[in-house]
């Protein structure tokens, strides 16, 4: 197995090339930026510093209770980390007690064929379960509870308040949807504006059980070429550090640990804006038709250049569309405007007004009047299915030809499987979906995989001929 990072197609040493351009937001080391990301931060300043005490772990094993699981590893990790799986993490609190946790990684990364690809969003993850502390049930905590120290018990109950709080509102019901921007609005209902600390009941104006919208995970390499613009309706503007900390909320405990770890997020910034995507060849291991790509070129110009740029010679997407442009779902594009309203609008004005977006350099998420999209990048588009910003349709080639599209479908969730040829998962279309959580209803409220035909009037030698080029970027 290979891991790729993507910084300068380097897919074989797994290490970034040191890159600082100006153009960054904040400035930053990347090599040192990618060893914090990996290894949870610094050992004195975890990013994540919250999780289940070493003693749950154990003794959970003496009941074949594998709570930490297996998968692709990264040996290049440290304290301990290099054993573990690249999404598992560990922390050592003050306290001594160490807690196992997550990372970014649980999220910003995934398998794809043989690869291990860093900054490849992770379709394929499943929250639909109970997130609750790894899905132990609050009475088996409460028997391990019994044989842990107090200390070990102190930092259970932190990690507990957290997983608590957002098993209530985060658990989407279709698998490969990830609950990010809910969970942001649990967080942020969940902590004092100015001093950051925990509330243990919820702001009650959070609206937290309003507009529910689950989304698939964008690529990380997008971010270098979107100028301040981030996330799918472009409302991260200015430096992206700050927001990117943001799952820091879930463990911190005030805003001087927020400033410790806000002091080494430039340099982790400044590692995923150097992020490129790996090349089609070297993880589908076939061969691109040059012949048929240089044609697509062409096509591409004229039909997809106009919104998402030309990353070949640099020319960067138009800021935003609004969505009845596109005409795409508009549910996400109309809770992060001005006429939005739970969980994600509450983040935005919680970020805004607190600590997270007053002090420093904290960049800012801006709300627009009607509903926007932001055209992303297609730079390794062949590996980010599935596509728009909801994941409702399972190929590339259904994006392009809208009668490929199907209504309701179970698809793979098997990296080995990913279909190199159509760009995307092999899919099932089935007649309902029931309470199946691995099958996909387009018909439903933010679900649906509508808009987008603007090259529905191509050819079907066009739209292959663009399928083939798009390999290349």
């Amino acid at each position: 197995m290979c891991v790729i990072t993507g910084c300068a197609l380097d897919a074989q040493s797994g290490e970034p090339i040191a890159v600082v351009s100006a153009e960054l937001p904040r400035g930053g080391d990347p090599v040192r930026g990618r060893d914090l990301l990996l290894n949870n931060g610094t050992e004195s300043t975890p990013y994540l510093s919250c999780g289940l005490p070493r003693g749950v772990v154990t003794i959970a094993s003496w009941f074949g209770i594998d709570m930490i699981g297996t998968g692709p590893t990264l040996p290049e990790r440290k304290r301990g980390m290099a054993s573990l799986p690249y999404d598992v993490s560990l922390a050592k609190r003050p306290s001594g007690v160490e807690v196992v946790t997550t990372n970014c990684l649980l999220c910003h990364a995934s398998k794809l064929g043989d690869s291990v690809v860093i900054g490849l969003g992770n379709a394929n993850a499943d929250f639909t379960q109970d997130q609750s502390v790894f899905g132990l049930a609050p009475i088996a905590l409460d028997v391990v509870s019994v044989f842990l120290t107090p200390a070990e018990n102190v930092e259970l109950a932190r990690f507990r308040r957290v997983t608590e709080a957002e098993s209530l509102f985060q658990r989407p019901d279709t698998k490969g949807m990830n609950p990010a921007d809910v969970l942001f609005g649990v967080l942020a209902a969940h902590r004092d504006e100015d001093t950051l600390q925990w509330l243990d009941e919820p702001k009650p104006d959070a609206n937290l059980d309003l507009n529910l919208l689950y989304t698939d995970v964008p690529a990380w390499w997008n971010l270098h070429q979107k100028g301040d613009r981030m996330f799918y309706s472009g409302f991260g503007r200015g430096s992206h550090a700050r927001i990117m900390m943001t799952a820091a909320l879930m463990c911190l405990e005030d805003t001087t640990e927020a400033a410790a770890i806000d002091a080494y997020f430039g340099d982790i910034e400044a590692f995923i804006l150097s992020l490129r995507p790996p090349r089609y060849v070297d993880v589908a291991k076939r061969a691109i038709d040059t012949v048929r790509a240089d044609r697509g070129r062409t096509v591409y110009m004229a039909t997809c250049s106009g919104c998402h740029g030309d990353s070949k010679n640099n020319v960067p997407p138009i800021a935003s569309v609004p969505a009845s442009v596109v005409g795409t779902d508009d549910a996400y594009a109309s809770s992060a405007s001005l006429q939005g309203d739970g969980a994600l609008a509450y983040y935005f004005d919680f970020f805004n007004s607190s600590w997270m977006g007053t002090h420093g350099d904290a960049g800012m998420l801006v709300r627009e009047q009607t509903p926007q999209y932001a055209p992303p990048p297609l730079v390794g588009i062949w590996a980010t299915a599935p596509y728009f910003h909801n994941g409702s349709v399972p190929t590339l080639d259904g994006v392009l030809d809208p009668a490929l599209r199907p209504t309701i479908f179970r698809r793979s969730f098997k990296p080995e499987e990913y279909d190199f040829v159509r760009l995307g998962w092999p899919y099932q279309s089935v007649l309902w979906k029931g309470s199946d959580v691995t099958v996909y209803d387009t018909r439903r409220w933010g679900y649906r995989n509508t808009g987008h035909t603007f090259a529905a009037g191509l050819t079907s030698t066009q739209r292959r001929d663009l399928l083939e080029y798009l390999k290349t970027l």
